[in-house]
C-alpha cells in the first residue's frame, strides 16, 4: 500500500470529523456499548440476552437488511438448539484458532441449524438464515465482542480501500482478515494523532462505547464511498 495515500485519506478523516457527517456513524458505538453490556453466552435466557444485545434507538442495519432478519433467525436457532448456538459462538470467539476457519464453521454450523429448523418447520417462508459466506454477520459478531481487533466487513469496502491505497492484488474473493490488517495500519496513525482523537471522543455520550475500538480506523475507510475516482 502507498504510505502517502493512508496519510492523504487519514487528513480527509480529519477534516469530516470537524462537520455535522461525524455524528453519522454514532450507532455503531452504541450497538457495542449495548453488546457488551447485555451478550452472555452462559445466560439461561439466552435468547433475550441476545435480543437485548442487538438493540439500538437510531439504527438497526446492522442485523436487519432487505428481506433479510438474521437476528430473528438466530433467535429461532437458540429456541430450538441454545446449547449448539452456545458452541457455535465460543468457536467463532476463540482467537486462539486461525480467522478463516472460525469463520467457515460458523457458517457451516448455521447451515446445519438451519437444516434442522427447516425440517420442522416445512411451512416456513424464511428463506435463508442470513449468516452466509460474505461474513457480514460473522465479522458482525467478531466485532461487537472485540471491536479492538475486528470491524464490520464487506468485499466492497476492501476493494475500494485497497484501491484507494493503490495496493495490488484487489480481491475478488472474500478475504475479511485482509480488511483487518488494513484497518489495523489506520488505527496505528489515526490512535497517535492527538486532534483525531480528541474530535473523535468528543462526540460520544452515555450511549457509546468509549474503550478501544477500530472505529475511527474503519469510518476513515467508509469515506473512499464518499469520494469521487
Amino acid at each position: 500500500m502507498n504510505l502517502q495515500r493512508i496519510k492523504e485519506q487519514i487528513e480527509v478523516y480529519r477534516s469530516w470529523l470537524k462537520g455535522p457527517e461525524s455524528y453519522d456513524n454514532l450507532y455503531l458505538w452504541e450497538s457495542v456499548e449495548n453488546f457488551q453490556k447485555n451478550f452472555d453466552l452462559e445466560a439461561e435466557d439466552l435468547a433475550n440476552a441476545l435480543d437485548m444485545a442487538l438493540q439500538n434507538s437510531s439504527s438497526r442495519s446492522l442485523w436487519t437488511m432487505e428481506a433479510k432478519f438474521p437476528k430473528q433467525m438466530m433467535l429461532k436457532f437458540i429456541q430450538m438448539d441454545k446449547d449448539m448456538v452456545r458452541w457455535t459462538f465460543k468457536d467463532l470467539f476463540r482467537a486462539e484458532n486461525s480467522l478463516d476457519g472460525r469463520l467457515n464453521r460458523f457458517i457451516f454450523h448455521c447451515d446445519e441449524m438451519y437444516s434442522v429448523w427447516k425440517k420442522q418447520n416445512p411451512k416456513a417462508h424464511d428463506l435463508g438464515h442470513y449468516h452466509d459466506s460474505d461474513h457480514w454477520m460473522s465479522t458482525l459478531y467478531l466485532f461487537l465482542s472485540s471491536p479492538e481487533l475486528y470491524c464490520p466487513y464487506n468485499l466492497n469496502l476492501l476493494q475500494k480501500a485497497l484501491k484507494g491505497f493503490e495496493a495490488k492484488n484487489i480481491p475478488e474473493n472474500e478475504d475479511p482478515g485482509r480488511l483487518f490488517k488494513i484497518v489495523k495500519v489506520v488505527d496505528k496513525f489515526i490512535s497517535e494523532d492527538e486532534e483525531i482523537m480528541e474530535l473523535h471522543q468528543n462526540r460520544l455520550n452515555h450511549k457509546h462505547f468509549k474503550s478501544k475500538t477500530l472505529l475511527p480506523a474503519y469510518e476513515c475507510l467508509l469515506l473512499f464511498n464518499k469520494q469521487k475516482r
